[in-house]
């Protein structure tokens, strides 16, 4: 498919995190993050970052997460290289200012309902196979290149991480 339709209206209480799936894959930004910021313009918009993992020989050239609630960024080079979300647990706690939300929401996603909401709003994607192993299922959006991975939970398929890529990892704009 190409084009996107304006608006897709999307019920129930996976609702916010199936609009956010469809803003990131649309854009291929999280509010207003994308990857090729700094350090210090994330810290700008997020505010100081939660240090889960200690660095005990610091090194520019080393990728290292950085961590705001459940939002992950990975940076080298001061500069971002990935943003993830990851959707496994029982709920998503991420900063409002990438949301808008006021509260955490339940992230679990079928894989029918964020495809079927991708196709409604519009935007092209691929199954991509090589992402992933065993009972994993991968979907690219070229358009963004956002890799959305899916587990088989509780025997459906379910949203497991969304990670946002530099546009030029496949050589792509």
């Amino acid at each position: 498919m190409n084009g996107d339709k304006e608006r897709v209206t999307i019920a129930g209480e996976s609702a916010p995190c199936v609009e956010l799936l469809i803003g990131i894959a649309r854009t291929g930004e999280l509010g207003p993050l994308r990857c090729g910021m700094t350090l210090g313009e994330v810290q700008e918009h997020l505010g100081p970052f939660h240090d889960r993992m200690r660095d005990r020989r610091p090194r520019r050239w080393r990728p290292r997460l950085y961590f705001w609630n459940d939002l992950e960024v990975l940076i080298c080079f001061d500069r971002v290289i990935g943003i993830t979300v990851p959707m496994w647990q029982e709920s998503l706690d991420l900063p409002a200012v990438v949301t808008g939300w006021e509260a955490p929401c339940p992230p679990r996603v079928p894989y029918e309902t964020v495809v079927a909401a991708l196709d409604a709003s519009g935007i092209t994607w691929v199954d991509a196979p090589e992402e992933v192993m065993e009972d994993a299922r991968a979907i690219r959006i070229p358009r963004s290149n956002t890799l959305i991975t899916f587990w088989a939970v509780d025997g459906s398929s379910r949203t497991y991480k969304v990670f946002m890529l530099p546009a030029d990892r496949n050589g792509s704009a």
